[in-house]
């Protein structure tokens, strides 16, 4: 049995060293197992997973860089979206603004329409009042007249216009040749 304490003297024991010594010696055999039974698989794992993660970050670059590409041709957009959106806010306004001036033209030549109409349509109410106003002028002359000559024709007068009327037809049928 290997003692490993110190001895009463305080000097180190004989073997002291032994269990580092053991240590390096199981890890040397189980280096060699490993190479000797695991070597080839282990390596050929090792290649593998070395290719794959050299593979991975291939495509992580290139991912990447897609990305960026992306990245810069939305900023470019976006750069430019800004004046598009300005653009586009002209032409809108461009857009309106005529759209602005055809309704008023259109407004104001319906309101012109209307007018002419109106006048037109105020100067045939005008000339049907005045023939209704002469009309009534005149049966209102009339009226008058009548009655004035019924208040001032008296019995004799319509004789005497009767005789006259009757000779005058008689002196119109010898000068026209007599009848029929």
């Amino acid at each position: 049995s290997f003692d490993y304490k110190k001895k009463k003297d305080g000097s180190a024991p004989k073997w002291a060293n032994a269990p580092l010594l053991f240590a390096f010696i199981n890890f040397a055999i189980l280096l060699y197992l490993l190479i000797r039974f695991a070597g080839k698989p282990l390596s050929d794992y090792l290649a593998e997973r070395h290719e794959q993660i050299k593979k991975d970050l291939d495509e992580a670059a290139k991912l990447r860089d897609e990305a960026k590409a992306q990245l810069d041709e939305v900023n470019t957009k976006l750069a430019g979206l800004d004046d598009e959106i300005a653009e586009i806010k002209r032409a809108v306004k461009a857009d309106a603004e005529e759209e602005k001036k055809r309704i008023i033209a259109n407004a104001e030549a319906e309101a012109e329409a209307l007018v002419t109409g109106a006048e037109r349509t105020l100067d045939i109410e005008i000339e049907r009042a005045k023939r209704k106003l002469e009309v009534s002028a005149v049966q209102a002359a009339l009226r008058s007249a009548e009655k004035l000559l019924e208040r001032e024709i008296k019995d004799a007068d319509v004789t005497r216009l009767r005789e006259e009327y009757l000779t005058q037809i008689s002196s119109n049928e010898a000068s026209t040749g007599g009848g029929n």
